[in-house]
């Protein structure tokens, strides 16, 4: 079923791993989309399912180019592992984080509860102290640029 590793490792065994792998990762990313409402953080399962989903489809595309790769063997493997580490790590460890609810403090939309100190501490602006008065459009008034003149892009 699968190609062998040993001897010649040739592109096609590496194309058809991808190929596999992305796969099984895409489906993996779609069962977690049924796990989201059970997880202690369900915005961080739902960063999970998308993970698995996206970094699947970007494995199987990648399986499909990489015969058009012209580099060493060597560095062809070091790519390859390296590339199926990181999607798979990807997709693990934003499960893990829904599992456990985690992600407050370094996330805090993903993560339920109360917003980290630093986002509390931010000021809070009035969007009305953020125009210029005259740069304000009002019923039947034209928009005045900075110099007091009539403003040509709003008509």
């Amino acid at each position: 079923m699968f190609p062998s590793w040993r001897g010649g490792e040739h592109w096609l065994d590496f194309s058809t791993r991808l190929l596999q792998s992305g796969v099984g990762l895409f489906l993996l990313g779609r069962l977690t989309g049924f796990a989201i409402a059970v997880l202690a953080n369900p915005r961080m399962g739902l960063s999970s399912h998308r993970e698995g989903v996206m970094n699947g489809t970007f494995l199987v595309l990648l399986g499909r180019i990489w015969e058009r790769l012209v580099l060493p063997s060597t560095a062809l493997r070091v790519a390859f592992w390296v590339t199926i580490y990181g999607t798979f790590a990807n997709w693990a460890t934003t499960l893990v984080a829904a599992f456990h609810g985690t992600g407050e403090s370094m996330m805090p939309i993903a993560a339920p509860g109360e917003l980290s100190v630093s986002s509390r501490r931010r000021p809070r602006l009035r969007a009305s102290s953020r125009v210029h008065p005259r740069r304000r459009t009002g019923s039947g008034r034209s928009a005045q640029g900075p110099s007091g003149r009539p403003c040509r892009c709003l008509r």
